[in-house]
């Protein structure tokens, strides 16, 4: 069923992509200026998987300037209460590396979270957005949990 669901998908796919296209002459790929930043992460997603609720995470997330000009970080927050975001506000020159360290206090949180922090820039590709996820256990489930492994 899985293999015959496949072909289908491919012969769609197929089709799609055969669909002449029409050429628009004054249509040209948009290129970043050349004195402009642009930020990239090492990563924008971690996953802290279970952790017990009460326990302080951290996490930093590296960036750099890929552009061939300046940018500077305007803010970096959530909105997520037990959240707090640290980064520097200074310029950031080309091929410089930055970061912004993200602490989550767990102790009012239980179950899955998913937190989001906002970066704000004048990058050419701003703003960002990262993600922190956990799921957070109370005592109860963690004691629960070693129990079952002994």
């Amino acid at each position: 069923m899985a293999k015959r669901n496949r072909i289908l998908a491919c012969m769609a796919a197929s089709m799609f992509l055969s669909v002449p296209v029409q050429a628009n002459e004054t249509s040209e790929f948009e290129r970043a200026p050349t004195d402009v930043g642009m930020i990239g992460f090492d990563a924008a997603r971690v996953d802290f998987g279970p952790v017990a609720q009460g326990e302080f995470l951290e996490h930093i997330f590296l960036f750099k300037n890929n552009g061939l000009g300046v940018f500077q970080i305007e803010k970096a927050y959530s909105n997520v209460s037990g959240v707090s975001v640290l980064t520097s506000l200074k310029p950031f020159e080309t091929d410089e590396i930055g970061e912004i360290r993200v602490r989550v206090d767990t102790s009012q949180m239980e179950g899955e979270q998913y937190i989001r922090v906002k970066v704000d820039s004048d990058a050419y590709n701003a703003p960002s957005t990262l993600y922190l996820l956990a799921n957070v256990q109370a005592e109860a489930e963690v004691s629960e949990d070693a129990d079952d492994q002994d």
